[in-house]
């Protein structure tokens, strides 16, 4: 597991096109967002839909905004997408020019 993230903490989520089961959408994918909150640990889904019992990991909910997902779409700054993530999808992010 990833050190555990606080709520605020700016995060990119994983850009990876692994093969077969992945709980992240693609459209989210290389967003920068926010942490909301934290929860789990928790048996990750990616394994055990291959009949494995991995590494528990934390989940997240992590806010992006919209026009981080659809830049130029006219998607206000305030419309946001609320999604949960596994800890090994997220990097916490260093800097202002990171922020999202």
């Amino acid at each position: 597991m990833i050190p555990e993230l606080t709520p605020g903490t700016p995060v990119r989520i994983a850009r990876r096109t692994p093969a077969g089961h992945v709980r992240v959408p693609g459209y989210a994918m290389g967003a920068r967002g926010i942490v909301l909150s934290g929860y789990g640990p928790a048996e990750d889904p990616e394994t055990l839909a291959y009949g494995v019992r991995g590494e528990p990991r934390r989940v997240y909910r992590v806010r992006v905004s919209m026009a981080e997902l659809w830049p130029g779409d006219g998607t206000g700054e305030n419309d946001a997408l609320e999604i949960e993530i596994y800890d090994h999808w997220l990097a916490p992010l260093e800097g202002p020019h990171d922020a999202p």
